[in-house]
């Protein structure tokens, strides 16, 4: 787990892989309890898991918080079947500082497919980190 204390690490790690989470087994149940709190079970399920995947590769220390800023790119790639085991490997790609108490994160995730040649979801997402 990286973990970071101000905006200079945050820029300093710009570039590198942060690091793999856990394997995640999708199972049936999940995916049926996804279904029925959405209304679908495609690709959007894969996108739910990428926070607790992240949250597994870095984290933010010290004052201030973190909020979700949106998504850039978001490519479903390979199909999740039940039974399959996920992992997200997260690449910090830019810290771009905002005023003087904040910075803006973006990160590549690529969901990957244990046994699979191609991922199951490459996703590009912002965050927002305030300072205090």
């Amino acid at each position: 787990m990286k973990v970071f204390h101000d905006r200079g690490e945050l820029t300093a790690a710009v570039g590198s892989v942060l690091g793999a989470s856990d394997w995640l087994v999708v199972d049936q149940d999940r995916i049926e309890r996804f279904a029925d709190a959405t209304g679908t079970s495609d690709g959007y399920f894969v996108l739910s898991l990428l926070p607790a995947f992240m949250t597994q590769v870095y984290r933010i220390d010290g004052p201030g918080m973190t909020l979700n800023y949106g998504l850039n790119r978001v490519r479903f790639v390979t199909p999740v079947h039940a039974g399959a085991r996920l992992r997200g490997v997260t690449e910090l790609a830019e810290a771009t500082p905002v005023g003087d108490a904040a910075v803006q994160l973006v990160f590549w995730t690529t969901v990957e497919v244990e046994g699979e040649d191609r991922p199951a979801c490459v996703a590009e997402t912002l965050a927002r980190r305030l300072f205090q």
